[in-house]
């Protein structure tokens, strides 16, 4: 049976940029090489808190650490910077999962949990983020 894993501290956060990044909601206009718009301290991006789901509150009601109550939080670098190496790998694999196509022999089994906590998480805020642009189109 294949153990699931929790992505956790930083990940979450990595695995919502890079959800942004793959439905296009960021890094649109960007090459492989050269961030099109960069954010900065005084310009960063704001991104919609996993933690607390936008609300700025835990579960006590006090505010979330995980975005300082604010609901969102900033990256103030590029996006695909931010995300990292192995997330990148991941959000990766995860499209050629949508083909059909899996990226080791032996198909899920094979892979490690962290890589499918992590295509579970891209998946799920990638909803999300779909339903979201739905809800607002109208």
């Amino acid at each position: 049976m294949l153990a699931r894993q929790q992505p956790i501290g930083d990940r979450k956060k990595k695995i919502r940029v890079a959800a942004f990044i793959r439905c296009g909601e960021l890094c649109k206009t960007c090459s492989r090489n050269r961030c099109e718009f960069e954010p900065t301290e005084d310009m960063p991006v704001q991104i919609p808190c996993i933690e607390c789901d936008e609300s700025g509150l835990d579960n006590d009601r006090k505010p979330c650490e995980a975005c300082d109550g604010t609901g969102f939080f900033k990256v103030a670098r590029c996006p695909k910077e931010y995300v990292g190496h192995r997330v990148s790998v991941a959000s990766n694999g995860l499209s050629y999962l949508d083909k059909g196509i899996l990226p080791d022999p032996g198909g899920l089994n094979d892979q490690s949990a962290w890589t499918v906590a992590t295509w579970d998480a891209l998946q799920s805020d990638c909803q999300r983020i779909e339903e979201e642009r739905r809800r607002l189109d109208g």
